[in-house]
């Protein structure tokens, strides 16, 4: 099996991609990029995707996961942030 450092998860936010954040969290050290739409974030804190995850699986909490994963609020029009010109991703999604 191979361990990456960190992956980025679209749909973090649908059935199949909170299960896939979920396994990761709870499998791998890998620090995981959450894509979510613009209108799960309010302000500073993404306040709105927690609650998601809560919905899903009430009886857990991502306090023990801080700093294991980001949530980046996608914009239509913001795709390309996430890339760079040649199609790589940009250094803040890859952490370096």
């Amino acid at each position: 099996m191979r361990h990456y450092r960190s992956v980025l998860l679209t749909g973090a936010t649908g059935y199949i991609g909170i299960y896939l954040l979920r396994l990761l969290l709870r499998r791998t050290e890998t620090l995981v990029h959450c894509l979510v739409r613009g209108r799960m974030t309010s302000g500073r804190r993404r306040t709105g995707w927690p609650r998601v995850y809560r919905w899903y699986f009430p009886d857990e909490s991502l306090a023990g996961y801080q700093g294991r994963y980001r949530v980046h609020a996608r914009r239509p029009s913001a795709s390309r942030k996430f890339r760079s010109a040649r199609g790589q991703l940009s250094p803040a999604v890859r952490g370096t």
